[in-house]
């Protein structure tokens, strides 16, 4: 099934959780391109094996491969997909926002 994932930044935010641990929340735009032919009930099964494929990546790598720092990682939302008008084809896309937390214990200068 012809897709493609594009994976872009979507915000930051931190937390001093003391003098040497910040948490660093990053959101990240992960959105989900899957090919229509036009056909809604062959995009509903599609799109919903595609969806479930990407959720399935994402909960696998919870620590994101084991990458210093990183605690967790968590899809905190889904939009609705975007839909070609009908009867147009082309692709389908839907937007996941996904959250990895970090910490950082930055050097500090005395």
């Amino acid at each position: 099934l012809p897709r493609a994932v594009v994976v872009s930044f979507a915000g930051r935010s931190e937390e001093e959780q003391t003098l040497r641990r910040i948490e660093v929340l990053w959101d990240l735009n992960v959105d989900l391109y899957v090919l229509w032919g036009g056909e809604l009930s062959v995009l509903d099964s599609d799109l919903a094996t595609e969806r479930q494929a990407l959720v399935d990546t994402v909960l696998q790598y919870p620590n994101l491969n084991n990458t210093t720092g990183v605690f967790g990682t968590s899809i905190v939302s889904i939009a609705e997909p975007e839909i070609p008008e009908q009867g147009l084809g082309g692709y389908v896309r839907q937007r996941f926002v996904v959250r990895v937390q970090e910490v950082v214990e930055p050097t500090r200068l005395g």
